[in-house]
C-alpha cells in the first residue's frame, strides 16, 4: 500500500531535517553510545519507513539507475573505503588529492569487485540453491 506522495515527502523532509539538526552534545560517542542513539536510531526507521512506503516512480531514470548501482557496490564501498582511503593517505600524494582520489578509487574498485566478485558468486549460489 502506497501513502499519499505529499504526506510520506513531507514526513521524509521532517524526519531529515530532525536528523541533521538534533544537537548531540558531548564527545561524538554518544552519537552511537549515549541516548542519542535511540533517537537517531527511531529517526532512521522512519526515513526508512518513507522509502518503503512512499511511491518514487517519478524519480528521473538516470537517478534511479544510479541509486541501484550505489545499491548494489554498497556492501563492497561499506567493507573496503577504510581499506582504500588507508593505502591512499599513506601514498605520498599532496593532501590535496588524496580524497578526490580515494573517493574515484574506491568506487572504481567496487564496482569491479561487485561485477567480478560479488555477482558470480551470487549467481553460483543461486544456481546451487536451485538445484536441490
Amino acid at each position: 500500500q502506497h501513502f499519499n506522495k505529499k504526506s510520506v515527502l513531507l514526513l521524509l523532509l521532517v524526519f531529515s531535517l530532525i536528523f541533521i539538526f538534533y544537537p548531540v552534545t558531548g564527545n561524538a560517542i554518544n552519537i552511537i553510545a549515549g541516548p542519542e542513539r535511540i533517537i537517531y536510531t527511531l529517526i532512521c526507521f522512519g526515513i526508512t519507513f518513507c522509502f518503503f512506503k512512499g511511491d518514487f516512480s517519478y524519480v528521473a531514470p538516470y537517478l534511479k539507475k544510479t541509486l541501484e548501482w550505489l545499491g548494489e557496490i554498497s556492501y563492497s564501498l561499506y567493507l573496503l573505503h577504510p581499506l582504500i582511503w588507508s593505502l591512499i593517505a599513506l601514498s605520498s600524494l599532496k593532501i590535496r588529492f588524496v580524497f578526490p582520489l580515494a573517493v574515484i578509487a574506491t568506487f572504481v574498485i567496487c564496482s569491479l569487485i561487485y561485477k567480478f566478485i560479488e555477482q558470480p558468486a551470487r549467481n553460483l549460489g543461486l544456481k546451487i540453491n536451485n538445484k536441490k
